[in-house]
């Protein structure tokens, strides 16, 4: 995977494992918490500032990688990884935190492959997602504009 510029910074994060067996990650950012429990499934469901935004998905390995904070910007953005299944391991939804305690959640996006780059500009993220012959991917780009708060895909 070609990279950029720095892309993720991981803020703090404290785990918790629960008898039953259900782990919670809580990321502390600079406008809230997102808070993330997953089973030993890892079906996961995901709060913003004790707020639950998403019931029911899944991730693709450590639950502690899906949250990626988006470094090298000014606002308080993050990129959340689904796994749809073995056909289709990666998909991303992107989280904005503002400071008035609300946030912006995007639709799913992606091509089903992880990400080959991420460019980042004063107000706009580009997200570039490669083809996949194999498995009849196509390349696939999206901005997310802070300004607007909009994903479109632009390729």
């Amino acid at each position: 995977m070609k990279i950029i510029a720095l892309i993720f910074l991981i803020s703090v994060i404290n785990n918790v494992i629960s008898e039953d067996g259900t782990v919670e990650f809580n990321i502390h950012s600079q406008n809230g918490v997102i808070t993330l429990n997953c089973n030993d499934f890892n079906a996961c469901q995901i709060s913003i500032n004790n707020h639950l935004i998403e019931e029911e998905f899944y991730i693709n390995g450590n639950p502690d990688m899906a949250i990626k904070k988006l470094a090298n910007i000014d606002f308080d953005v993050h990129l959340i990884s689904l796994y749809n299944g073995d056909s289709c391991p990666n998909m991303y939804f992107i989280i904005e935190l503002n400071s008035d305690k609300t946030f912006i959640k995007t639709q799913t996006f992606g091509n089903c492959n992880e990400f080959e780059s991420i460019e980042f500009s004063e107000k706009d993220i580009l997200l570039k997602f490669a083809s996949n012959s194999q498995a009849s991917r196509i390349k696939q780009v999206y901005e997310y504009s802070h300004k607007d708060h909009t994903l479109t895909k632009t390729y």
